[in-house]
């Protein structure tokens, strides 16, 4: 709720009501928060006089009761408040000087669509969202700028619904967007948002791979890297992994490429930086799926299968030596023979062992099932070379 000079003494009690709120809330106490809180709205719905500053301040009000609500993991009261909120704004003109009703119809907007979307009500979702981001588009002037990150929001939220309603070509053009807003962010100084770029950047790959457009996502990878290392040299707390995060991404799209060789210096970028055992079992698995392919393959990729095989094997002895616990040594071993040719009996075994156990079985065991499971059916199914992208 805007803070500006009271008109009225209503005004004035409904600003210390909402101030007292947030005092509540800031002290753990949310049920007397709450309590505040609508007893601000009961004044403000009180007023015979409706006046713009009255219902811009009972559509402030009832946000603050939707984001503690949301806090407080009660969505579906959280989201009336917020369809309070919007009627409120509706009410006011958007094309006002600063803009402010817009940017406060908008805000709701995106803080609903994330709502709507837990509650799988994934068209009205979409409805909200494609509205939020009309709006931001069209914000100009002195808060133009400060809209940026509130549009990354919006595209994201909106991508998040298209991808639940599997609408990936959709998905993917927002998040692009998102990206590009980000990147002009990014330039005028925003560095605080890389980590959410990076994370994005790592979306629209994902998506462009399932629609059969790996090669475009490099340029969107290269350019995360550069931005994970800025934060890195900046100093940043994150800059590290990051770091390692974009040379996965790196280590992904060109695998998909079928550069073997530039996917792998990307692969032992992140792992000696990283060192941590998970970076490692990761390696693991990238040579495996190397393993899958056949021999042209590998050699179009720079990446002979002999070379293929010596890392493989260095791989595993950094797994042993980072004190991997036995069993997922043993798994990987058992990945590395029958991807080897030593047949799929003993991860036959392997698999009937752990499904009796499904119950007791570790994290690490029970992502890895589905992967030799997979090795199994390739390995029946004549090992053949499967298509990359």
């Amino acid at each position: 709720m805007a803070e500006s000079t009271p008109v009225n003494p209503i005004l004035a009690n409904l600003q210390s009501l909402v101030r007292t709120a947030r005092g509540h809330a800031q002290e753990k106490r949310a049920q007397k928060a709450l309590e505040t809180l609508n007893e601000a709205r009961m004044l403000a719905l009180a007023q015979e006089s409706q006046t713009a500053e009255i219902v811009e301040a009972y559509g402030a009000i009832e946000t603050e009761l939707a984001l503690l609500l949301q806090q407080l993991n009660d969505t579906r009261s959280a989201l009336q408040h917020y369809m309070e909120a919007e009627a409120a704004f509706r009410k006011l003109p958007l094309e006002e000087p600063t803009q402010r009703i817009r940017l406060q119809l908008a805000t709701t907007l995106v803080n609903m669509t994330g709502l709507l979307a837990r509650e799988r009500m994934l068209q009205l979702g979409l409805e909200k969202s494609s509205e939020a981001v009309m709006l931001l588009r069209d914000v100009t002037g002195p808060t133009a700028e400060g809209s940026k990150v509130l549009l990354l929001g919006a595209l994201q939220n909106r991508a998040a619904l298209l991808i639940e309603s599997k609408q990936h070509a959709d998905a993917e053009r927002n998040l692009a967007e998102a990206l590009e807003v980000g990147a002009a962010a990014i330039a005028s100084g925003m560095g605080e948002i890389i980590p959410q770029m990076i994370e994005t950047t790592g979306r629209v790959s994902q998506l462009r791979r399932m629609l059969n457009r790996t090669a475009e996502s490099l340029p969107l990878v290269e350019r995360a890297a550069r931005w994970a290392q800025m934060a890195w040299e900046a100093g940043a707390p994150l800059g590290p992994r990051l770091y390692v995060a974009t040379q996965f991404q790196l280590v992904d799209v060109n695998f998909g490429m079928e550069r073997f060789a530039q996917a792998e210096d990307h692969l032992w970028k992140a792992v000696d930086t990283a060192k941590d055992l998970q970076s490692v079992v990761m390696a693991t698995g990238f040579y495996f799926a190397l393993m899958r392919l056949d021999d042209a393959t590998l050699e179009a990729g720079n990446l002979p299968r002999e070379e293929v095989l010596v890392a493989t094997a260095e791989a595993l002895e950094r797994v042993r030596a980072g004190g991997c616990p036995e069993d997922l040594q043993e798994m990987l071993a058992c990945r590395s023979q029958l991807l080897t040719g030593a047949g799929a009996s003993e991860a036959e075994r392997l698999l009937a062992q752990y499904g009796a156990a499904e119950a007791q079985l570790s994290a690490n065991i029970k992502a890895m099932l589905p992967l030799l499971k997979s090795d199994v059916e390739w390995e029946r199914a004549g090992r053949p070379s499967p298509k990359l992208a």
